[in-house]
């Protein structure tokens, strides 16, 4: 084997997504691209294709794939702002 092959590829993204181990991971492209998680944390969430969370199944927020000012992600972004994190 050359040496190429144990090269790591370059990481582009990365983030936490369940406290659990992930059980699942789903892909789904239609118009936009989304990443569908479950864990053994018991949460199930979808998320953008560059990693922004839309939301967790179940959450008492509401949000819409369409808007992404209902993401759970812009609103974790927006709070540690305010707080100034």
């Amino acid at each position: 084997m050359s040496k190429s092959a144990n090269v790591l590829p370059l990481t582009l993204a990365r983030w936490t997504a369940h406290v659990g181990e992930i059980t699942n991971i789903e892909y789904h492209q239609s118009s936009t691209s989304f990443v569908l998680s479950s864990s053994y944390d018991c949460n199930v969430k979808l998320w953008t294709f560059k990693g922004e969370l839309i939301g967790t199944f179940g959450q008492t927020n509401k949000w819409n794939t369409l808007d992404s000012n209902t993401y759970q992600h812009y609103r974790n972004t927006q709070a540690e702002e305010y707080q100034g994190i």
